[in-house]
């Protein structure tokens, strides 16, 4: 009975150490333990791919909406419906989802050139988190009580258009230029410019191009609002 005691207990004390010598299956435990930080550091590395990605792509629908509003790529819209709708053919649709597209004429935007009119388009977007937050990652922009990720791209294009006035008003009323009905208004080849708001009902003067520091509503063929003013020369 005390051989039989004394091997037992021999083995149940040298039972630790073979366990502790034994390496089998050591791999699946680190890989277990470790799974959560690797799927972590891909998930956030799939999602900045991802990310740099999406800003690319709204960088360049940004380039491409500024260069339609300051050419005036559709002579039947605004500079602003421009700039949205050539973002949209890329992909960023206003309204759609946390997708913005903004658009804004200045004279004084960084990065535009002395003396010309720019207009500065900006695309904004919310995208949601997935993996990354595993390891933390919160985002930066709450949105229906989830974080977010919160981007933006903007582009500033100078107007390549350098045609001069023909009638200039310069901003003494809030409509400086009106024309109600005119039907024999004719001023093909014109361009008018109000420093103020223009308003034409029922014929919009024939002029090729109608600019307004405030709304143009009908005049002009190509009809530009919030255009910057212009000094009187």
């Amino acid at each position: 009975m005390r051989s039989f005691i004394h091997k037992y207990c021999h083995y149940l004390l040298s039972w630790p150490r073979r366990f502790s010598g034994d390496r089998r299956g050591v791999v699946v435990v680190l890989v277990a333990l470790a799974m959560p930080v690797l799927a972590g550091a891909m998930g956030l590395a799939a999602e900045t791919s991802y990310w740099y990605t999406h800003k690319r792509g709204m960088q360049n629908a940004a380039d491409a909406a500024a260069i339609a509003a300051a050419t005036g790529a559709n002579a039947s819209t605004t500079y602003a419906a421009q700039a949205q709708a050539v973002a949209s053919q890329l992909g960023f649709t206003n309204g759609s989802g946390n997708i913005k597209v903004t658009a804004a004429s200045t004279n004084n935007a960084t990065g535009c050139p002395a003396g010309k009119s720019c207009y500065t388009v900006t695309i904004s977007d919310d995208v949601p988190l997935f993996l990354s937050r595993v390891i933390g990652y919160t985002g930066n922009v709450i949105f229906n009580s989830k974080g977010m990720t919160a981007m933006a791209a903007s582009s500033v294009s100078a107007s390549a258009k350098a045609y001069p006035y023909c009638i200039l008003a310069l901003g003494n009323v809030t409509n400086d230029i009106v024309n109600n009905g005119g039907p024999n208004a004719d001023l093909a080849g014109c361009n008018v410019m109000s420093d103020t708001g223009a308003n034409c009902n029922g014929h919009n003067l024939n002029a090729a191009v109608g600019d307004a520091y405030g709304t143009n509503n009908g005049c002009g063929i190509q009809q530009n609002s919030n255009v910057p003013v212009v000094a009187d020369p």
